[in-house]
Formats: structure tokens, sequence, C-alpha cells
């Protein structure tokens, strides 16, 4: 009986553990806060356009947060990045004639934010001649010590923000299911008779 209530009351500690961590982590930023984050953001991108359009992977690494995603593919590190992206400079990204992002709106939170932004790339076609391309995409942004990198290279889709899409975007996610596992484990180990 009192393992029982031992293992209740330690799976609801550590759901509102989980809980109370999200929250703050998450709450949405607003005002003064919000306005020097967007500012922040903006030279972040800046920074990261300028990188990409002087093809030097180690500026690039340095407007980034770590685990980086490129196109689906994470990197978790930094020298692993500045690695992969000095070949991609070699190899694919040659033809980048000019490159330009302007933020349209942020959805900014106190340590992640996605801004919905308008790019515009201009590359060398086959044949020498400029060929434009626009669209508008989604771009994650994270902050780390004091100010805000870029977390991933864009997506079409508006990333999930909800309260879903942040719990498994944490790094105590797999920890946290773990000791659950562990408890409930341990509460049917304790009411199995052998």
């Amino acid at each position: 009986m009192k393992k029982r209530w031992i293992a209740g009351i330690l799976a609801v500690l550590v759901l509102a553990g989980l809980l109370a961590w999200n929250y703050s982590r998450g709450s949405k930023l607003g005002g003064a806060d919000l306005v020097l984050a967007e500012i922040e953001m903006r030279y972040a991108l800046e920074e990261y356009t300028e990188a990409i359009k002087a093809r030097d992977a180690r500026r690039l690494a340095d407007a980034m947060s770590f685990p980086a995603d490129m196109d689906g593919v994470v990197i978790p590190s930094k020298s692993g990045f500045i690695s992969r992206m000095s070949n991609a400079f070699r190899v694919h990204i040659d033809d980048i004639y000019d490159l330009s992002y302007e933020i349209i709106s942020i959805d900014a939170r106190t340590r992640r934010a996605v801004a919905e932004v308008y790019q515009k790339l201009t590359l060398v076609g086959y044949f020498g001649q400029p060929v434009e391309r626009e669209k508008i995409m989604f771009m994650t942004f994270r902050k780390v010590g004091d100010s805000w990198k870029v977390a991933d290279s864009g997506k079409l889709e508006r990333v999930d923000n909800s309260l879903l899409g942040r719990i498994l975007d944490s790094a105590l996610t797999i920890p946290i299911i773990l000791v659950s596992v562990l408890v409930v484990l341990g509460y049917v180990d304790s009411k199995t008779s052998y």
C-alpha cells in the first residue's frame, strides 16, 4: 500500500515539474521584451543571410543555434555543421547571386520563436541568366544565452508551437518518459504476486 502512494506521488511530481518547466519556457513575450527580441532576431537573420552570401561556414555557424535543422537534416554540433556547410558551399551553393529575408511576423516565447519570413532568392540559371524565386516560409529562432540565434533553415509550414510541440521539443522529454515508465513498472511489479 505504501509503495502505491509513493509511486503515485512521484508520478504527480514528475508531471507537475514537466508542466511548470514547460510553462516557464514557453510564456509569450510582450511589450518591450517582444520589441527587443524582434530586433535581435532581425540581426541574427541578417548575420545568417550575409554568411550565406559570403559562403562562410564558420560565420554561418555563429549565427545558428545547435542542434540545427537544415532542410530536415538535424546537425547536432557546431563543428559538424561547419564541415557539412563547407562542403555544401563547395559543391551545391555556388550559384546564389542574391539572397534576402524579410520578417513578416513573429510569435515569440521566452526561449523560442517562430517567424513568418519572406525569402527572395536570385540564382544563376543554367545559361548564366538570373532566376528569381520568392516564397513565404517559417523559421525558428532559439535564445542562446542573452542572444537569439537561427535554429533552422526554414519550413513551408508553421512549426507546431503548441504545448505538445514544446514538450516534444524539450531536452527533458525522454528522461521524463523513462522515469514515468519506471514508476509504472515499479507499481505494476509491486502488485504482481510471485
